[in-house]
């Protein structure tokens, strides 16, 4: 390794240490790898091809959000927004682009899991010691842990799957991941146990050899919801009953938002308002007058988003917001895709599977709450896009000179 990807190779560990529990050190990370690679472009005059096909999709998109930032409401803070928004996708390239060997992969994966046993370390005290029923661990909310906790656990499944030779890393992983499961339970989040829901699901399909430990886990999983719900007097029922009952506030809020996203959409057809202006527009103009979670004479109080990534691109964005959005996840859905049909005839595991169960688990918690805007849910999804993408590359072409 030359000393650029000696020094990328630290900042991956150090991000994966970070990824579940501190923005902070991530933000310094994402610097730092931009600082480098900087460096890197200017000694070297040329950029890794691995570079171009997803630096190109991802320029369109910025091209696309640009032009939408220029016929906002308020350009300014659209184009800050932006700017904001762009600089979170660098972590996709710390894998596709310096990730060289399954060693370093392992080291990385096991930093990961590392930060991932503190977080759920820390919202089971926040549930056990604290008595909090949602417990956040070390996010904002119990929402993000629950987004933190459907990223972990494909990866923990990945691990356990990939390193079984290793019956410390196999029995460690398999734990953790349970952990992960009942912390996900215990978040209360209802759009992460339906994403989750929906995961496991395409994964039945998806890994046809392990469908029957699946199976059991879920088993096992339903038998922990009936003790949690035990343990809680009712509550868990109660949140997974009010899924369906409109006459939760939550969700008459949430409703409520979608309709006026519409109505901001109706009015906005084709740049929409601009990024980061749902919480103004929707406060001050378009809140529907059944709403009763508002923002009174202060907006920034009101909600900031409508709790659903795509209502979030239509009424921001319009036409231009939501043909980014398609092309954008479309894109990786579809790398992802075709890494899984090449990997199935060669692996009994599949890095590209992982790579679309935590899309569609993201995507699907989406749909009741606007999550990848979150700055440590958005890091951490694109570094592991680009961690899973590399290392499946890396997989196949092993597989190939061995063939050879």
């Amino acid at each position: 390794m030359n000393i650029y990807e000696k020094l990328m190779y630290g900042v991956m560990i150090i991000f994966a240490l970070a990824s579940n529990v501190s923005t902070g050190i991530t933000s310094a990370c994402i610097v730092i790898s931009a600082i480098i690679m900087m460096i890197q472009y200017i000694k070297t005059k040329k950029l890794p091809l691995q570079i171009n096909a997803f630096g190109g999709v991802l320029l369109l998109y910025g091209g696309l959000q640009c032009i939408i930032a220029a016929l906002s409401v308020n350009p300014v803070a659209s184009f800050g927004d932006v700017w904001a928004t762009m600089y979170r996708f660098i972590p996709l390239f710390f894998g596709i682009l310096y990730l060289k060997n399954k060693k370093q992969l392992l080291y990385i994966l096991m930093a990961f899991s590392m930060s991932t046993l503190l977080n759920d370390v820390y919202g089971a005290y926040q549930y056990i010691v604290l008595s909090n029923n949602r417990p956040m661990a070390f996010n904002n909310t119990a929402t993000f842990f629950a987004s933190h906790l459907l990223m972990a656990i494909p990866m923990l499944y990945l691990i356990c799957n990939v390193y079984r030779k290793s019956k410390a890393i196999r029995y460690y992983s398999f734990f953790l991941m349970i952990f992960s499961m009942l912390m996900l339970i215990a978040s209360g989040t209802r759009g992460g146990w339906i994403a989750f829901v929906i995961m496991i699901l395409f994964s039945l399909c998806m890994d046809a050899i392990n469908r029957k430990k699946i199976i059991v886990v879920c088993i096992g999983m339903l038998i922990a919801m009936t003790g949690f719900n035990i343990a809680t007097n009712g509550y868990l029922m109660n949140r997974i009953a009010s899924i369906s009952q409109m006459k939760d506030q939550s969700s008459i809020e949430r409703v409520l938002m979608w309709e006026s996203s519409i109505k901001i959409f109706e009015d906005y057809p084709v740049h929409g308002i601009g990024q980061d202006q749902f919480q103004y527009m929707y406060n001050t103009q378009y809140i529907s007058p059944l709403a009763k979670e508002r923002g009174d004479e202060d907006y920034h109080k009101g909600h900031g988003h409508p709790h659903n990534n795509f209502f979030k691109y239509l009424s921001e964005g319009g036409l231009i917001g939501i043909a980014a959005f398609i092309m954008l996840y479309g894109f990786f859905a579809y790398k992802f895709w075709m890494l899984y049909r090449k990997e199935k005839a060669m692996a009994k595991l599949s890095y590209g599977m992982i790579g679309l169960l935590i899309m569609i688990g993201i995507q699907a918690e989406g749909l009741t709450d606007t999550n990848l805007t979150q700055v440590p849910i958005m890091r951490e999804f694109w570094f592991l896009m680009g961690l899973l993408f590399a290392a499946g590359k890396m997989e196949l072409e092993e597989r190939n000179q061995h063939e050879v």
